[in-house]
């Protein structure tokens, strides 16, 4: 009978380490909708279509939030082929500006990092001779409310870019 008991006890403290683990790792965030390009861009002549995402930044950290492991300047990403499923390019964290990426019109997966330690993913829709961009950073505002109804807003209630109008 106390063989019994000690595994209830064991059981029941494994059980409170996970969930106390589980409580501590900030949760990923996802973007329900998939983002295309802005609304107001035309169609350039180009075959492939631009990408740029805005991750979060520490190059200014503030050091109550900030995680400095990353170094100076924007936190990496990776770009994932939805179809395919290979990642075609990964950008490493330290970035002081966000590269322009030149991709073939389709659907990608983005993974980023966050400065509050999680992940955030979001699905963008490239088209020819238009520029996705993506706002995980929060530096953009939507301005006009108008354009709601074609903004792509994250759980957070910030503007994460525009929404994808081909699907």
């Amino acid at each position: 009978m106390s063989h019994t008991r000690s595994t209830g006890t064991a059981v029941a403290v494994v059980c409170l380490a996970a969930s106390l683990i589980s409580c501590a790792r900030p949760s990923n965030i996802v973007i329900a909708d998939a983002v295309g390009p802005s609304p107001a861009t035309k169609a350039g002549e180009e075959r492939q279509g631009q990408l740029v995402v805005y991750t979060d930044s520490d190059a200014n950290p503030d050091p109550s939030q900030a995680i400095l492991e990353h170094g100076q300047g924007r936190l990496g990403y990776s770009v994932t082929d939805l179809k395919s499923g290979t990642t075609v390019i990964s950008i490493a964290s330290g970035q002081t500006e966000p590269p322009v990426i030149r991709l073939n019109p389709g659907q990608y997966r983005i993974r980023a990092e966050s400065l509050a330690g999680s992940e955030v993913e979001a699905i963008v829709r490239i088209q020819s001779g238009r520029i996705t961009e993506l706002y995980l950073d929060g530096s953009r505002s939507l301005g006009d409310p108008k354009l709601r109804n074609d903004a792509q807003i994250a759980p957070d209630g910030s503007f994460v870019g525009w929404r994808d109008s081909s699907s």
